[in-house]
């Protein structure tokens, strides 16, 4: 499958690249010596794959399904596939790190969380957002992971560790923009609800591995467990439980993913009193059983 686009940017003068045949592309030019040439292309081309685009430091400009638009410092771009693209110039010193991912690998990925992209929020094929100095560690510590096993010679578990990363790359990102489209819609400049939001998401970050309760989150952010998820719903689609749900299940397909741990070793580490209870609660959340998970892995 040609596509253009990487021919350019991964030109030697250009960006440092590594890949996984029609599966996965990384490009980077904050290693090089020398500047960025400028980028260039005829024309606009098709694009089959999502492109995500962080750049940080400097600015691209690109055109995307006819519309000329300039990717700045702390900027992320994410494209859906099939939209035209077109890298027209970069500034002399700009510095980007660049996922993409093609269309059989994004579907397994996707499959593997559960959720997909609102195409509703892409009315242009592409959106562009700032990035908070959490997020924009995210993409370049998931950036230099990827990489890391890209490289490294083939084993039996090579694309599920791949798979997981890109799960934590693709949550991130779309967290990012479900935020902005929830504070969009709503107008909800209330910064204190906000700043609870974001102590929550830090706190499940820290406790979702052994505490499952939103008392337990709300007596942490000293509020009432009804008002964390009316907070949480201000900022997502999903009220307090859900997102404490989806944060255990997450840790958990971790384990059988990375871990390779048994059902019984994970019900431990989660601290469920009984494999009965861990199953169940892992099926309610991701809508199938850890050993249906693990199956869908090898698939």
């Amino acid at each position: 499958m040609a596509f253009p686009v990487i021919d350019i940017l991964s030109h030697e003068a250009n960006a440092s690249m590594v890949m996984i045949p029609e599966e996965l592309v990384l490009l980077d030019n904050y290693g090089l010596v020398r500047p960025l040439a400028p980028l260039k292309t005829s024309e606009s081309v098709k694009i089959d794959q999502m492109i995500i685009c962080f750049v940080m430091q400097g600015s691209i400009h690109v055109r995307i399904n006819g519309e000329e638009t300039d990717i700045m410092a702390g900027q992320v771009m994410t494209t859906l596939p099939e939209s035209e693209g077109e890298f027209m110039n970069a500034s002399s010193d700009c510095r980007y790190i660049m996922f993409v991912i093609f269309p059989d690998l994004l579907k397994k990925t996707f499959d593997d969380i559960y959720i997909n992209y609102d195409r509703t929020v892409y009315e242009k094929g592409f959106l562009i957002e700032d990035c908070i100095e959490e997020q924009m560690s995210i993409y370049q510590l998931l950036y230099t992971e990827l990489r890391k096993e890209c490289v490294r010679m083939n084993y039996e578990y090579k694309m599920i560790v791949i798979r997981s990363y890109l799960n934590a790359l693709l949550i991130n990102n779309m967290k990012l923009f479900e935020t902005t489209k929830k504070q969009e819609q709503q107008g909800n400049t209330n910064s204190r609800q906000y700043d609870l939001f974001q102590k929550f998401l830090e706190a499940l970050n820290n406790y979702a591995k052994t505490e499952r309760t939103v008392q337990f989150y709300a007596d942490l952010l000293h509020i009432s467990p009804k008002y964390l998820s009316f907070v949480a719903l201000q900022y997502s689609d999903k009220n307090a439980s859900q997102w404490i749900g989806e944060y255990v299940v997450h840790h958990a397909k971790t384990m059988i993913s990375i871990h390779h741990m048994t059902s019984a070793e994970i019900a431990q580490e989660l601290q469920f009193p009984n494999l009965i209870s861990y199953n169940r609660f892992f099926k309610r959340i991701a809508g199938i059983t850890p050993k249906e998970y693990k199956k869908s892995l090898n698939n």
